[in-house]
């Protein structure tokens, strides 16, 4: 069984859009030429955020995540928050390119299944389907609709 993306249509919401525009935009900025691609995962892709209820799910994949200053991103991310009060929080993953493409299970399967790409070239799509993620994505939706066991 091969799994289909969580997120298969991007539909931010217009109390959104200037956010994420303007998180693309401070970190591409901060960190020139060192990020590969951003993504984003949870209820504003989705296009269901709640105002001043939802948060924002960010990751960053980059060559190199030594690269990223986590104190500069901090900075960007309280910048936001005070400039966009209609999110609650902004949390940001970094991963390399090599994690997500040496760790199917793991990063591969966080960036080709959970992720929506909102910037640069969709590494996600380099990464092949496995039956893993059949188990991951069953124990993630039987966790979901209430349950407490763990199938793999």
């Amino acid at each position: 069984m091969i799994l289909e993306k969580v997120i298969n249509r991007i539909v931010i919401q217009s109390e959104y859009k200037d956010f994420v525009d303007k998180y693309i935009d401070n970190i591409l900025t901060e960190f020139k030429g060192k990020i590969h691609s951003i993504y984003m995962c949870g209820s504003i892709p989705k296009g269901t955020a709640k105002p001043f209820k939802s948060d924002a799910d960010f990751t960053i994949v980059c060559v190199n995540p030594k690269d990223i200053d986590y104190e500069r991103l901090s900075n960007i991310k309280n910048r936001l928050l005070e400039e966009y009060p209609v999110v609650t929080k902004i949390d940001t993953i970094i991963c390399s390119i090599d994690d997500v493409l040496s760790k199917p299970n793991e990063w591969g399967f966080w960036v080709k299944i959970i992720c929506v790409c909102i910037y640069g070239h969709d590494v996600g799509e380099k990464v092949p389907p496995d039956n893993y993620f059949s188990r991951v994505h069953f124990r993630l939706k039987y966790r979901d609709q209430g349950g407490s066991r763990s199938y793999t």
